[in-house]
């Protein structure tokens, strides 16, 4: 089934949505959905291909080393901060 929502600023998005047939007489219903009919699952194409690309990219080879390299630093700084005194220290681009 296909489903279309529109956003407060006009944006449109199709969503594919998937249910499965009956599962009101599952045992295992209640760790599954809260919902009191079937359970659905929306997607978006386009986030899952996007997500997709993304993983790819972060996995490359040249950015794994860059990521690897990225949370060490983080840390070191935390640990500075956290030697100086500072109690709350607030990363940005981490």
């Amino acid at each position: 089934m296909l489903s279309t929502r529109t956003d407060k600023i006009g944006f449109t998005r199709d969503f594919k949505i998937y249910e499965c047939e009956e599962c009101t007489d599952c045992p295992l219903k209640a760790q599954c959905t809260k919902a009191t009919g079937n359970l659905e699952v929306h997607v978006y194409p386009v986030y899952e291909e996007l997500k997709a690309k993304a993983k790819v990219n972060l996995w490359s080879e040249s950015n794994a080393q860059i990521y690897a390299r990225r949370k060490i630093e983080i840390r070191v700084f935390l640990v500075i901060s956290r030697v100086i005194g500072r109690s709350v220290t607030f990363c940005f681009g981490a």
